[in-house]
């Protein structure tokens, strides 16, 4: 109660935790998140002592906005985007009149090999600003928002879009998981980390749900997840190249590819 009493004069906070997480293992996920909201609370106390990036982080999640026009202006990282996955989710308020859709899509560059995830967003019939095919790659200047883990970016300058090419992506889970927990040290509020996983092979044993690597090691899918049997089918038994959204417990698969086929789930 003294640590939710503290929230009280951040009103605009967005940590993007949901605080009623139910199911087995609840109390776990339910202190590590409670943990994450202390730890926002503390460093926006000391803020003017921490480092710049981690200022920004910070100023982000209790719901600073960040001047696009600014932004814009600072030099970018020019590379071939492949864009591996979008996902629309509503995010309507209980005072909303109209649902407020947000568009997320995730890039990954063909040379830089760094992650980007664009969001957009539109209000009722609106149509959202940036639109790229899953599946594709696009030439283009992105900028990223300041951060110790930049991952949001906005385009810049866009020339032509092509071909995808080669997706490396991690061979193990291991190794994805190793990659995931190197990226929290640098910032503990993610939330969704962006995932591409390469020989992976998708299972369902009774109601469970898993992705197993070549090592024999698994992950959850998270339940919400919707496209099982697409995915089952796509893979038919065999390893995949599969790209998704982990949230530090389970996986949201949003792409697919099998034998030179490629479907968004």
């Amino acid at each position: 109660h003294r640590l939710l009493g503290q929230l009280t004069p951040i009103t605009n906070l967005k940590p993007g935790i949901d605080l009623h997480a139910t199911g087995d293992g609840w109390q776990s996920r339910l202190l590590e998140r409670l943990a994450r909201l202390h730890l926002l609370i503390e460093g926006y106390k000391r803020l003017e002592t921490l480092a710049p990036e981690t200022q920004a982080d910070i100023r982000t999640l209790i719901g600073w906005t960040q001047d696009k026009e600014a932004l814009i202006q600072q030099p970018g990282l020019q590379d071939t985007w492949q864009v591996l996955g979008q996902r629309v989710s509503d995010d309507a308020g209980v005072q909303a009149r109209a649902p407020l859709r947000v568009q997320r899509t995730w890039l990954l560059g063909r040379h830089s090999q760094g992650y980007a995830l664009l969001l957009s967003f539109a209000v009722g019939t609106q149509t959202f600003d940036v639109v790229l095919g899953v599946g594709s790659a696009v030439d283009a200047e992105l900028v990223f928002y300041p951060s110790n883990y930049p991952l949001r970016g906005m385009i810049k300058t866009r020339t032509q879009t092509t071909a995808l090419g080669t997706l490396n992506g991690h061979a193990t889970l291991s190794a994805a998981l190793a990659a995931y927990g190197q990226v929290r040290a640098k910032y503990p509020w993610l939330t969704q980390f962006p995932m591409l996983l390469n020989h992976i092979t998708p299972v369902q044993i009774g109601t469970q749900r898993y992705l197993v690597d070549q090592q024999h090691c698994m992950v959850e899918l998270q339940p919400v997840f919707a496209g099982m049997w697409p995915l089952l089918a796509m893979s038919g038994g065999h390893s995949v190249t599969l790209f998704g959204e982990w949230d530090g417990d389970a996986l949201l698969p949003l792409t697919v590819w099998a034998e030179d086929r490629m479907v968004a789930l």
